[in-house]
């Protein structure tokens, strides 16, 4: 959990290292509790940690983190795409699974998904080779004028639905028109304004013109 949290934070568009003390906020221990931990980390060769500055993932503590989310978010969007479970709900069970998953499985798994990108909650699937995990980009951060394609979508049943009933899904190629306070996505002949919470819950990619 350590591993994933700073994983986690980088996704979040954290840069430099991770102080100790929101490290310790974040799982929820004491400051004192965080610092051993680390410290038991970097004697394994899985963090270096600087003191004022805070902790970073050595080459094996990124291996170690990609292989774990990358069980975690295959699971979860086996869940949430062939059993229709809920993306919130999928991630909190993928998490179960993951532990007792072997690498000859999720590998299967990840050939019957057809090797999808991220997983439902819009985080990315590391891939197998045990490469540091790549942020992706969301609405919110996706360029004025650039058409996107959408990856995925992060929220409930409804938000899913308000958002294609204006022909935003998974697959849409999306454009952004304007920014200022809300985001306007256009989609074909249809426009819609999305808030920016919204907005940082749509992953997206790059869509060459006319592609």
């Amino acid at each position: 959990m350590y591993l994933l949290t700073v994983v986690r934070a980088e996704e979040d568009g954290h840069q430099g290292s991770l102080p100790v003390a929101e490290l310790a906020l974040t799982l929820g221990v004491s400051a004192a509790s965080a610092n051993e931990m680390v410290r038991k980390l970097e004697r394994r060769g899985l963090v270096t940690y600087e003191r004022y500055r805070g902790v970073d993932l050595t080459v094996g503590g990124r291996r170690i983190a990609a292989r774990v989310l990358r069980v975690r978010r295959l699971w979860a969007r086996f869940l949430a795409d062939r059993l229709g479970m809920a993306p919130d709900e999928a991630d909190a069970l993928a998490c179960r699974l993951e532990h007792v998953t072997p690498d000859a499985a999720i590998d299967r798994l990840d050939r019957f998904l057809d090797h999808p990108s991220v997983g439902p909650m819009g985080r990315p699937i590391p891939p197998g080779d045990g490469e540091p995990v790549v942020p992706i980009e969301t609405l919110a951060g996706a360029a004025v004028g650039s058409p996107v394609e959408v990856v995925s979508i992060e929220g409930d049943r409804e938000t899913a639905a308000f958002l294609a009933d204006a022909g935003i899904r998974v697959g849409a190629v999306v454009s952004i028109r304007a920014r200022a306070g809300t985001t306007t996505l256009v989609a074909g002949d249809m426009a819609v304004a999305v808030g920016s919470e919204l907005a940082r819950s749509i992953a997206v990619r790059g869509h060459a013109r006319g592609a």
